[in-house]
């Protein structure tokens, strides 16, 4: 018989009668486990994975779980054929992240994967549908547009170790610009780990600054027009220069949003940690 959670309890005692649900970006959380060095283990010992798992879970308390991983990025291929081409294979994480996969399906988590998308555009996706409140579990930035939401929370967990709860309050005080601007602002500076190369020589500072003063990605062409942004000869060059590459970062970088209706039912509880950690030790033991 397969134990489940029915609720761990709420965020907030005044919400306590709206559901939340965790989800769960699982091939960060693979590569994380797979990379941590808090453990003596094994590089593919699923136990480091099931750690942070239910780090997250004691801290979250949520009544429903998803677990999301990617499929092939070609869509954004097609867009920009350099997309993420910088990646280097790193040998056994591939099977270490087939092997939770497995794992986290035998034991019977909801998993939601599309051969065609990437995991943040069906986070992006399920955030849409999800009623209640959303929390997202996850190391990438990619994902703080979401925050745009008032339901929705990022469970942020840094280079460092520690953990972050994000909301509109705490990712302004962090990046000085609001969530519905974080995608002006990646198609502005780029993202080296996405091989996305921005606008040449506009860096942080200066794409909050211009965010500051005309809110998006539109508004600062439109500006730069009518001859009202004040920068350095260069930075100006190069921003009116970097017009194609902004715009076609600002395609690559916007979440994909697709149907997933049918594939996710709230309110049926999730396998427990004795379930989860069973279902592992089998695999390891087989």
């Amino acid at each position: 018989m397969v134990l489940l959670h029915t609720g761990c309890g709420r965020l907030k005692k005044q919400k306590k009668d709206i559901m939340k649900s965790l989800i769960i970006d699982g091939d960060y959380l693979m590569n994380r486990a797979w990379y941590s060095s808090l453990s003596t283990y094994r590089d593919s010992d699923p136990f480091k994975a099931i750690n942070l798992y239910m780090a997250a879970v004691k801290d979250v308390q949520p009544d429903n779980v998803f677990w999301v991983f990617d499929g092939q990025p070609t869509l954004r291929q097609q867009l920009l054929p350099t997309y993420k081409a910088n990646r280097e294979t790193v040998e056994g994480k591939s099977e270490y992240v087939d092997l939770m996969r497995n794992i986290i399906t035998d034991a019977g988590f909801q998993v939601i994967r599309d051969p065609d998308l990437e995991g943040d555009d069906l986070i992006a996706s399920l955030t849409a549908v999800l009623p209640g409140d959303v929390v997202i579990l996850t190391g990438d930035g990619d994902l703080f547009h979401l925050l745009v939401k008032p339901n929705v929370l990022v469970y942020y967990m840094t280079p460092q170790s520690k953990t972050v709860m994000m909301g509109i309050p705490e990712f302004v005080d962090k990046y000085s610009i609001y969530p519905d601007q974080w995608l002006d602002y990646k198609a502005l500076v780029g993202d080296i780990s996405d091989n996305i190369k921005g606008v040449h020589n506009i860096g942080p500072k200066t794409a909050k600054l211009l965010l500051s003063l005309y809110t998006s990605l539109d508004g600062i062409y439109a500006a730069l027009k009518d001859g009202k942004v004040e920068l350095s000869k260069v930075r100006l060059r190069n921003l009116t220069q970097g017009y194609k590459d902004a715009y076609l970062a600002r395609k690559v970088v916007a979440p994909i949003i697709t149907d997933l209706a049918g594939r996710w039912r709230v309110g049926i509880g999730f396998p427990t940690h004795k379930v989860f950690a069973e279902v592992a030790r089998a695999y390891v033991n087989d």
